[in-house]
């Protein structure tokens, strides 16, 4: 099996499940990496819960002796909040292994106030039978998981947030969500950062006009996130993200209107759908 990108959750903010919301889908953010047998898991929204759903049917989750590797961008509820609904987190002998740029002190603190027992029925990470593992990235040392090279940078948002750009000898990945592109000396170094990538996943939760309204939100507007895919000229761009209430109709609308501005033979744009994998290189590059 290739190196692949799925996505169990696309949404931002809030998770928004309904009849018009069936081919983007409605969870909140989760996506995975994934070769042969190695899987990175990025953001841990409500969408880990459908991922969860896809490992209990796939693997022995509640034997034991699986390890998970969950990358968080930033704290805020939807990119979190779907931890407690991760199965393998209620089994013995199950590690999870949490990355980010932030102190362990601070990541254990956040989940630790998530599972406190105010909002589940559970006191505390250790009240928990899986093993917790907690991994501070470096900007001055090799970050290695398995086969995967992993590099962050900062992102334009309320609070501190990180993009992600993933090398694996079958293909690079950059994942920048809760980033406002707007024209800014960390949005050209990300750029930067970005260039060489096989795709790119990048938020787009605004139009134009929605967009005008909500300044300084740390999100991106279609437009000047497609700016910033031109610039990469990744040769798969995928818009994540979604606005809650925007139904499939109106993303196929923007979606079909921004490939014109966009595609290329060589450079292809779309809305990321929620169970659909995406290769992160075709079969004839190999």
């Amino acid at each position: 099996m290739a190196l692949s990108v799925k996505f169990y959750g696309t949404r931002g903010q809030i998770m928004s499940v309904s009849r018009d919301r069936m081919i983007y889908g409605g969870h909140t953010s989760c996506i995975t990496l994934k070769d042969n047998g190695d899987m990175l898991i990025f953001d841990a929204g409500f969408g880990i819960s459908k991922l969860a759903s896809t490992l209990m049917r796939e693997e022995n989750v509640k034997s034991g002796g699986h390890d998970y590797h969950i990358l968080l961008t930033h704290f805020h509820w939807d990119h979190i909040q779907g931890l407690q609904y991760f199965n393998p987190i209620y089994f013995k002998g199950n590690n999870i292994h949490v990355y980010s740029p932030f102190a362990r002190t601070e990541v254990c603190q956040v989940l630790n106030l998530l599972l406190d027992g105010s909002y589940t029925p559970f006191n505390g990470l250790d009240s928990l039978p899986c093993q917790w593992h907690f991994h501070q990235l470096s900007d001055e040392t090799e970050n290695k998981i398995g086969p995967y090279s992993i590099s962050y940078h900062p992102t334009v948002h309320v609070g501190p947030c990180y993009a992600y750009r993933i090398e694996h000898e079958n293909g690079v990945v950059a994942f920048a969500t809760d980033h406002d592109a707007v024209t800014s000396e960390v949005n050209e170094s990300l750029v930067r950062w970005a260039k060489g990538a096989d795709v790119l996943i990048h938020e787009a939760m605004f139009t134009p006009t929605e967009y005008s309204r909500h300044i300084d939100l740390g999100h991106s507007s279609f437009l000047s996130a497609i700016e910033n895919a031109k610039k990469i000229d990744a040769p798969l761009t995928l818009l994540t993200h979604h606005a809650p209430l925007r139904g499939d109709a109106e993303l196929s609308e923007h979606e079909r209107y921004l490939e014109k501005l966009i595609n290329t033979k060589d450079r292809k744009l779309s809305f990321a759908r929620e169970g659909v994998t995406y290769p992160v290189r075709d079969e004839d590059d190999e």
